[in-house]
């Protein structure tokens, strides 16, 4: 089966330190953590090809401490798709214990940690089924970058279509004017490589390719194997984006960051491909194809429940969002929609909104009241200078006042100051337990 990340957070080793730090808590009445962040493994004593990666925790409790290394074994010989997790935890009284006592427990932890090693003595690599899974792309996006760092294996599909595809994107947002936010077209990887009007057809292509390897099944077997093919393209064309061909040169933040940073909206084309990368598929229906005309972001976004029921690349949502793309194209809803409903109220001769349907007067109301958001926004920038205006006319009888005024707010926020520092140490009472959570 193909290679995918776990939906409850546990390809993160992050994540799963941080549920197994929640397991010890929950017993210590009086603690703080002293170290909680990632760690790197220092030995590697049996020349072993895998990749490490390792998160370390010490916590200082009332009666214990405790330190723990958690090490994640990654890409295990001879196939490369086995992960072992391995966890190292120091256990000893607190009692008469200092800080220099503290670090050397750490130290110790930490030499366990680096002492680990494979007692088997497969050290080989089988490259061919590797390979084999590059080409049909069945590994993660931590994968491939691995594979080709460590081992230097690529898919096929690497050269020519997507150096094409990149470099086709790459042209479309010269084109939209932000040629110093990208890479250049004259990179030595471009050299001879063909530039498409429309990157998508390289996707195209790609499945068209495949279509003999597809096998003689039935009809609804073959579209569901067309549509995991499919996906399968999009994940690594993300892959080749982010990284993957270029390096830090141009990742998906630089795409996006491209498109915000253009005076003018991108085009249909770089929108599609976006969407594309995202690559949006409803739960349930195996064989369904993605297509641009089928639900877009931007939709779903009027119900976020329904993210639930849909397929999607969260390395790319998670772009999307941090880098406020999302924003920007929900922004670009709200003010066709404004414009569409201002247009119907004055084709229906000037109307109140209770004269429309319910669902009407529903959308209306909301858009209208982010409009009126708006324009009272800029109303108060107005008043405000205003104000600026006025205050210098002022005589100076009325400073007295302003005085007078001034004392009483500031009686009035060091009441709400005490009582809000009051009311924060109220729940203080419990000790260092609720600082260390």
């Amino acid at each position: 089966q193909e290679l995918e990340a776990s939906l409850d957070g546990q390809d993160d080793l992050k994540t799963v330190a941080q549920a197994y730090l929640s397991e010890l808590l929950p017993g210590l009445d009086q603690f703080y953590i002293m170290v909680n962040n990632e760690y790197l493994k220092k030995m590697n004593r049996t020349g072993d090809v895998s990749s490490w990666s390792c998160w370390e925790v010490f916590i200082r409790g009332k009666d214990h401490i405790y330190g723990c290394i958690l090490s994640r074994r990654e890409f295990i010989p001879p196939l490369c798709d086995i992960t072992q997790d391995i966890t190292v935890l120091l256990r000893c009284p607190a009692t008469e214990l200092n800080f220099a006592s503290c670090e050397v427990l750490l130290a110790e932890c930490r030499a366990i940690a680096d002492s680990l090693s494979p007692s088997g003595h497969c050290r080989d690599v089988d490259t061919r089924i590797i390979q084999a899974r590059l080409d049909s792309l069945q590994c993660t996006n931590e994968g491939f970058f691995w594979f080709h760092g460590r081992l230097r294996l690529t898919p096929v599909h690497r050269h020519p279509a997507a150096v094409k595809f990149v470099k086709s994107v790459v042209k479309l947002l010269h084109d939209l004017g932000v040629q110093e936010a990208t890479a250049p077209l004259d990179d030595p990887i471009f050299a001879g490589i063909p530039v498409l009007h429309d990157p998508l057809v390289v996707a195209q292509e790609m499945l068209s390719d495949a279509e003999p390897l597809l096998g003689d099944v039935s009809k609804d077997e073959r579209e569901e194997r067309r549509s995991a093919w499919y996906q399968r393209i999009a994940k690594y064309l993300a892959v080749c984006i982010d990284g993957g061909l270029l390096g830090d040169r141009f990742t998906l933040v630089t795409l996006v960051g491209a498109i915000l940073s253009a005076e003018t909206r991108p085009s249909a084309v770089l929108r599609k491909v976006v969407e594309f990368l995202l690559h949006l598929l409803p739960k349930g229906s195996p064989g369904q194809m993605w297509s641009h005309s089928s639900v877009s972001l931007v939709e779903l976004l009027h119900d976020p429940a329904l993210f639930g029921h849909y397929h999607f690349s969260r390395t790319v949502l998670h772009v999307l969002v941090t880098e406020h793309y999302i924003e920007r194209e929900w922004h670009h809803v709200l003010r066709r929609r404004c414009q569409h409903l201002d247009t119907e109220h004055h084709q229906h001769g000037g109307g109140t909104l209770h004269q429309r349907p319910s669902h009407q007067r529903t959308a209306a109301g909301a858009l209208g009241a982010a409009k009126e958001c708006e324009v009272g926004e800029q109303d108060l920038k107005d008043d405000k200078q205003d104000d600026d205006d006025n205050s210098d006319d002022e005589s100076d009888d009325d400073e007295d006042e302003d005085l007078d005024d001034e004392q009483e707010d500031d009686e009035s926020q060091d009441h709400g100051l005490w009582w809000f520092q009051r009311r924060g140490s109220g729940g203080g009472d419990g000790g260092g337990g609720g600082g260390g959570s």
